[in-house]
């Protein structure tokens, strides 16, 4: 075990259900716990080109856990019993093209949305992969009720997470890098 981070560069940081602090560098995972850093190496054979422009990123999610992806459409699970990542999905490889990953979200059915360089794909329960909105640059996801936003290099696209079909553009021509949803605070009195 390590006192500090492997590399001064990082892409993504997460805090787990434990308080532990997860950041994603481009050489690996590091978990932090408060008193020390462990690091994880993602598995899985990369083309040389793959490691020259890695971008890692992290997802947590309460009910489904820590996922780590790259750009490359790589997506991994960490296994607590094994304490370890494994590899799930290769999006390019089920799309059969190359693809850059940029935005990895989890709805509220643990359905998996992922916004790539070639558009806005999901999950389907029996695991297929379906691109839902197709020819967009997606940056960014984010969820607000029963909608889904998505942030494209074109403007900002809202759908049905449940009617992936039912979308409409609400702002066209804009680059849009990052959406932010702003969830009212409940009162508690």
């Amino acid at each position: 075990m390590q006192k500090a981070l492997v590399v001064n560069v990082s892409f993504s940081i997460v805090e787990d259900g434990d308080g532990a602090m997860w950041i994603a560098t481009k050489t690996g995972i590091d978990r932090y716990n408060g008193h020390t850093v462990k690091n994880y190496d993602l598995p899985g054979s990369f083309y040389y080109g793959d490691l020259a422009g890695r971008r890692l990123y992290l997802l947590y999610d309460a009910q489904q856990g820590l996922f780590a992806y790259d750009h490359t459409g790589r997506i991994y699970r960490y296994s607590t019993i094994l304490d370890h990542f494994e590899q799930v999905l290769h999006l390019g490889q089920l799309i059969q093209e190359e693809v850059i990953l940029n935005k990895l979200c989890l709805d509220s059915d643990g359905t998996w949305w992922m916004g790539a360089d070639k558009g806005l794909y999901k999950q389907e329960a029996d695991h297929r992969i379906v691109a839902v909105l197709k020819g967009q640059y997606v940056n960014d996801i984010a969820f607000a009720g029963e909608s889904l936003f998505v942030g494209t290099s074109n403007g900002v696209w809202q759908l049905s997470h449940t009617l992936p079909d039912k979308k409409r553009q609400l702002l066209e021509g804009w680059n849009v890098q990052t959406l932010f949803c702003d969830k009212p605070k409940k009162n508690s009195g």
